[in-house]
């Protein structure tokens, strides 16, 4: 059975007039929820609720626009939303729609920051993917996903790839990703790798003069 994109035809993006401030941070963030994850599931739960908490708490958080898309089976694709509204449950499928989710995630990014834009606000945005393994379900192919991703690159969007575990090794630089963080698979390096993510994030969305776009992870 092919996958399905739920989502796609109805993203709710915040609205321009919502925002309260001209300069914005869009951070898209692509979670694997395949079944190698179900021993991390509880885990994985815990580290959104902290990421969530410590990038609301920071001094940027009212210029930070998160969009969440889980893949596993499927692709769930989130719009951009305020940091308050991000979801932090951890739903669990089999399969891996990893391209998908880079080129329907790559997208609708580059469609809501020119909207942004076009409006005439200041836009810096951090493309992220997480992910423990290869693609095994997508109908896009690896083409495609290195095509969007090189997009994002000439565009100047961070492109960030966080590798867990052994299997997903190598994956980030295959695709094209110009930020690309490894792990070994255990629960004390998840917990690191998410601290690194929350922290690159917060420092990323503070700076007055964004960070070179191969330069995220800190």
């Amino acid at each position: 059975m092919e996958s399905i994109i739920l989502g796609l035809d109805d993203i709710d993006n915040v609205e321009v007039e919502e925002l309260e401030t001209e300069d914005v941070n869009l951070i898209h963030l692509g979670i694997d929820c395949s079944s190698s994850m179900t021993g991390f599931k509880s885990m994985m739960n815990k580290e959104l609720e902290k990421f969530k908490l410590e990038i609301g708490g920071s001094s940027a958080s009212d210029q930070i626009l998160i969009a969440r898309s889980n893949f596993s089976d499927d692709l769930e694709i989130g719009g951009y939303q305020k940091v308050v509204d991000l979801e932090t449950d951890y739903i669990l499928g089999q399969m891996t729609v990893l391209y998908d989710t880079i080129v329907n995630g790559s997208t609708e990014m580059l469609k809501y920051i020119d909207e942004l834009k076009s409006q005439g606000m200041r836009v810096n945005a951090v493309f992220a993917i997480f992910s423990d393994g290869e693609d095994t379900k997508s109908k896009s192919s690896i083409s495609e996903a290195k095509q969007s991703i090189l997009e994002l690159n000439k565009r100047e969007i961070i492109t960030a790839y966080m590798e867990f575990g052994s299997v997903a090794a190598g994956m980030g630089t295959k695709i094209g990703f110009r930020n690309v963080l490894k792990t070994g698979g255990s629960g004390d390096e998840l917990r690191q790798m998410f601290g690194i993510l929350t922290t690159s994030v917060i420092q990323h969305s503070q700076l007055s003069v964004p960070s070179q776009d191969d330069d995220f992870f800190v």
